[in-house]
């Protein structure tokens, strides 16, 4: 039977990784599993926060952001073409949805460098200034 504190560290390792975290294998020393590090996010191709306003804090890879339209931002990267990966993107703010649209489209000048993202009210249905995480690998 593991013991508390391999039971705990498992279980906060579970948790990093559905946070998104990589998690690499436990080893087992002595018939012990050890808990293994979590690796940091430095392999994260993409990274930021959106304030409402459009501006950035935290970022990687984020070269501008626009916002064309109330609760519309375009985010441009230093990636040469977004349509060949799978962004996420995560409110800071309760009862708001994220929407990425790694595609090119108008309101973003069509650009093969830019997403598009759309933040809703879930309540009301209608599109908000919002402030939000996006993460891309």
């Amino acid at each position: 039977m593991p013991t508390t504190t391999a039971s705990l560290a498992l279980a906060a390792g579970v948790a990093a990784l559905a946070a998104g975290a990589a998690l690499a294998v436990p080893a087992l020393v002595d018939g012990t599993a050890q808990a293994a590090p979590l690796t940091d996010t430095a392999d994260v191709g993409t990274r930021g926060t959106i304030n409402a306003d459009g501006t950035v804090r935290n970022q990687k890879d984020i070269l501008a952001v626009t916002r064309p339209a109330r609760g519309v931002y375009c985010v441009r990267t230093g990636r040469a073409d977004v349509s060949r990966t799978n962004p996420v993107g995560t409110s800071t703010d309760y009862g708001r949805v994220v929407t990425i649209i790694a595609a090119r489209h108008s309101q973003c000048r069509d650009r093969a460098d830019t997403y598009r993202v759309v933040v809703f009210n879930s309540d009301t249905k209608q599109v908000v200034n919002g402030a939000f995480h996006i993460v891309v690998p």
